[in-house]
């Protein structure tokens, strides 16, 4: 059997290749890039662990918090070293009201990927929340040096120390 194909084959990029792209890239580029970091790391490897997290998605979508930390939590029990897990729960726990909770699942994330531009981010929100602008400004920095065309947060803009004005997820 001859296997034919219409082009060259393009090899995919590892993720240490993308994060070194998104260092410099500006927007749109920034986005793709940043949604293709993304994909790799929500990648699990498991029917089951994805299963949960859609039902976890769809708790979250539906602002069904409790049944999406539930599903999350599930996930974790299942697969401790799976950080999307962790950072989803700790949107949840984030819209819920529970800061803390959220700051020790972000501190798992990023103990698990210092890189993960978006664990940074939440975790400087989660600061600004309970009012510790000086570790906001930290965690922003240093997503921002990861990714330093990503979008301010909902409702904020960066400020001239990497500050966040609003707090809103």
């Amino acid at each position: 059997m001859l296997l034919v194909t219409a082009g060259p084959v393009l090899a995919e990029a590892t993720e240490s290749e993308l994060m070194e792209q998104l260092r410099s890239a500006e927007d749109p580029e920034a986005a793709t890039i940043a949604e293709e970091i993304r994909a790799i790391w929500a990648h699990s490897g498991s029917a089951t662990i994805d299963l949960l997290m859609r039902r976890a998605e769809a708790a979250s979508e539906a602002e069904d918090n409790r049944s999406a930390i539930w599903h999350l939590s599930t996930v974790i029990d299942y697969a401790p070293d799976y950080p999307e897990a962790y950072l989803e729960r700790a949107r949840a726990f984030l819209r819920e009201g529970q800061a803390g909770q959220a700051a020790a699942d972000l501190a798992t994330v990023i103990k698990a990927n210092p890189e993960n531009f978006d664990a940074l981010r939440l975790l400087g929100i989660t600061f600004a929340i309970i009012g510790d602008t000086e570790a906001a400004d930290l965690a922003y920095a240093r997503a921002l040096a990861l990714y330093p065309a990503m979008p301010a947060p909902r409702g904020g803009q960066w400020g001239p120390d990497g500050a966040a004005d609003g707090t809103a997820i």
